[in-house]
């Protein structure tokens, strides 16, 4: 649910993550929507951590030398991450998820 919008960005606020997440909105969303925060894959990083978004590996997709990696969090939520095959993270020990919030977008969710 966005809780809250200034010079078009806005704060989601996840319940089951209990957790807050900031960034650019849609200009058809309004305090108070349901809404979702949408990144493409190539913009999420796995990297191991005791700080961040706790996540699990699920499934794993070679594509040369890109590996698309499908991602679990605590909530269930999954979502899918791009990255070069080389730059792998091979543990799911203390993995977690990231991303610079200025390649993501909060946009309208029914």
């Amino acid at each position: 649910k966005v809780t809250e919008m200034c010079d078009g960005q806005a704060v989601l606020e996840s319940t089951s993550l209990m957790r807050s997440f900031q960034a650019t909105v849609s200009s058809d969303v309004s305090v108070g929507d349901h809404a979702a925060l949408v990144i493409r894959p190539e913009h999420v990083a796995l990297r191991v951590s005791e700080d961040g978004l706790s996540a699990k590996v699920i499934e794993r997709v070679f594509l040369g030398e890109i590996e698309a990696v499908r991602i679990q969090l605590a909530d269930n939520s999954k979502f899918w991450s791009r990255t070069m095959a080389a730059n792998r993270v091979t543990s799911d020990d203390g993995l977690v998820v990231d991303w610079d919030n200025a390649r993501a977008r909060i946009v309208p969710f029914d």
